[in-house]
């Protein structure tokens, strides 16, 4: 199993957030979580990736216990987290950027190369490789926080709502390249407000509600679950 949490508890000051969540991520897989705001997504994905510390339970990737660990620890083991609201460096320029997100163990020919899989997976990035983030639209900036956490080259990538803000064309090319990279059987977990989108994009899905996993299952069951299509889907 690539990532395994069982019994999680986190939260923020006196505030328990998610309520012993337990998830499970097999190598190669696409996982999305839905809920509605305020039901502790983007909390657990911080609490995976150690900006927030677990209380109780445990997370473990790849076999290893990764819930002491610190933040900056966790990307070198091949999990990467690109946060919500995108987060780029605004005074450095797009390759700046991207050259931030590369291994610290890596060497110029390791960049060069992971340059290049960025650039071909967003040629937009490369046609702007000297302009300075700040001056990109949403959609760019989030292209390029993508491809920042893809240069240390990842066997698993967060997602924390990708599409918000974004117009729908922009959208639409952002999921053409995320679809490149599920072809390459990088293991994928997506937080995604788009509730359509995010059945459609991932094999399976966990609906968390009030910091509690209520359902689980595959794309295809949870769209015609009742519950999904009452108060997700609008049906």
């Amino acid at each position: 199993m690539k990532l395994s949490i069982e019994s999680l508890v986190s939260g923020y000051g006196l505030l328990d957030v998610l309520h012993g969540v337990s998830i499970e991520i097999a190598e190669g897989e696409v996982v999305a979580v839905i809920g509605p705001n305020g039901a502790g997504k983007s909390t657990l994905l911080r609490t995976i990736s150690g900006l927030v510390a677990a209380r109780s339970g445990t997370i473990r990737y790849d076999g290893k216990e990764i819930g002491g660990l610190a933040a900056s620890e966790i990307p070198r083991l091949g999990l990467v987290h690109v946060p919500e609201a995108r987060h780029v460096f605004g005074s450095l320029t797009v390759e700046q950027n991207l050259i931030v997100g590369a291994s610290a163990a890596s060497n110029t020919k390791d960049r060069k190369s992971a340059l290049s899989e960025v650039y071909e997976l967003f040629p937009m990035l490369s046609q702007k490789a000297r302009e300075l983030a700040g001056g990109l639209s949403g959609g760019q900036q989030q292209m390029l926080a993508i491809g920042r956490a893809l240069m240390s080259r990842p066997s698993m990538i967060m997602l924390d709502e990708p599409s918000l803000g974004l117009a729908p064309l922009v959208v639409e090319q952002m999921y053409e390249a995320l679809d490149g990279l599920r072809r390459t059987g990088l293991t994928i977990l997506l937080v995604e407000q788009d509730v359509y989108m995010a059945l459609d994009f991932a094999s399976r899905a966990y609906v968390l509600e009030n910091g509690t996993i209520a359902l689980t299952g595959a794309s295809d069951v949870l769209r015609h679950d009742d519950h999904v299509r009452r108060s997700y889907l609008g049906i």
